[in-house]
């Protein structure tokens, strides 16, 4: 069974199969939890205490959806790989490094009190140019060596921003090939309807091909800030650290597969991983070209030092289905990655680090099986 949500008439809901995330459910009042029996045979039912205790059965609305998950690890992508798909993306990044890097612009539009030193740049790409913020540490001047650090946008047409840290290099490049720190008329032209990033990414014909689709150029051009971030001489030569949610966390699962020298990611509900899947969810529709941009297919590729992987997802997320989530998980070597997930029960496409909810955390060492872990700290009804 692939679907991870469900939506259902009113009513009371009864399962004949043992859940690994066993089911509470939003009720019609706002914050309020009811506990709800599900029909396990001899395993019994986790109340609202997290104890194996008996709760009565309740009818509860389900308009808002209900979400479980059972047997993830056996849980694959919806559609196979391309033949061609490692071929495809070995091309292009050979491509992208035979492309000299251009720093078109690097103007410092302000410092920080604490003497971090933040740049609007512009680098050349073969996916158009990359427009993206970047902060710079004062001891860079002085020969310190600094981890790197990947700000990934969400979906929409804006300026980008990125954080001042003095113990770290960033770069937070638009995930457009469009100006940051423009007026909000700027943006709104070009998403409007009728604009050139109205609607972006959903076009079926464009992703039919994938010459054409959006998300083509998009991760070329995240490729190519991430290399002129690792040719600075203030890198650490090590470290390299992806956070993003929503698309940003779609490009930033991207980068894992392609890009061997990444070590770390923080990702909160990553979109548009396994087009196969789910077609019900808000996100482009499968296309034989957009394929090629999926993450679930670049999962395989993950190579060099081991990633440490903190993730969070709601299993009602209408956007970013949580078993195509799975699947992903399912796709990458087990030896090359150390996961933390958060999977969060009945959230929806608005998981934030911090969240005090019912969720189940897996956690997996490099070569071990997975740990699994209800915890339950929600505030009560």
């Amino acid at each position: 069974i692939r679907r991870s949500m469900a939506r259902a008439t009113p009513g009371a809901v009864t399962c004949d199969v043992s859940l690994r995330i066993c089911g509470y459910i939003h009720d019609t009042q706002p914050k309020c939890l009811v506990p709800v029996k599900v029909k396990t045979g001899d395993t019994g039912h986790l109340g609202a205490d997290g104890k194996n205790n008996a709760v009565k059965m309740k009818e509860v609305d389900f308009g808002r959806g209900v979400g479980c998950v059972f047997d993830w690890q056996k849980i694959r992508p919806g559609k196979p790989r391309p033949a061609d798909f490692d071929a495809f993306w070995d091309r292009n990044l050979a491509d992208d490094l035979k492309l000299p890097i251009e720093v078109k612009k690097m103007e410092k539009i302000r410092e920080t009190k604490t003497g971090v030193g933040i740049y609007r740049a512009v680098i050349s790409s073969l996916g158009d140019d990359v427009h993206a913020e970047i902060s710079i540490p004062k001891g860079a001047a002085e020969g310190k060596k600094y981890p790197i650090w990947v700000l990934s946008q969400a979906y929409g047409c804006a300026s980008m921003w990125t954080w001042t840290w003095e113990w770290e290099i960033t770069i937070a490049p638009n995930a457009h090939s469009i100006e940051n720190g423009r007026e909000s008329a700027y943006y709104k032209k070009l998403s409007e309807r009728g604009g050139p990033l109205f609607n972006y990414g959903f076009d079926t014909n464009e992703n039919a091909k994938v010459e054409t689709t959006y998300f083509r150029k998009m991760l070329l051009r995240d490729v190519r800030a991430l290399r002129y971030m690792m040719s600075r001489p203030d890198w650490n030569g090590k470290d390299i650290i992806f956070h993003g949610s929503s698309q940003g966390g779609y490009q930033a699962a991207a980068m894992l597969g392609l890009l061997p020298e990444t070590t770390s990611f923080e990702f909160f509900c990553p979109w548009a991983i396994d087009y196969g899947g789910s077609q019900a969810h808000w996100r482009p529709k499968w296309g034989e070209g957009v394929q090629y941009c999926d993450p679930v297919h670049m999962a395989h590729r993950i190579d060099g030092p081991v990633k440490k992987i903190v993730c969070n997802q709601g299993t009602i997320d209408v956007a970013c289905p949580v078993d195509s989530f799975f699947a992903w998980i399912n796709e990458m070597p087990k030896d090359k990655v150390d996961l933390t997930l958060n999977v969060f029960q009945n959230k929806g496409h608005n998981v934030a680090p911090g969240d005090k909810f019912y969720r189940v955390t897996i956690t997996r060492k490099p070569g071990e099986e997975p740990q699994v872990k209800l915890v339950s700290d929600a505030p009560r009804c």
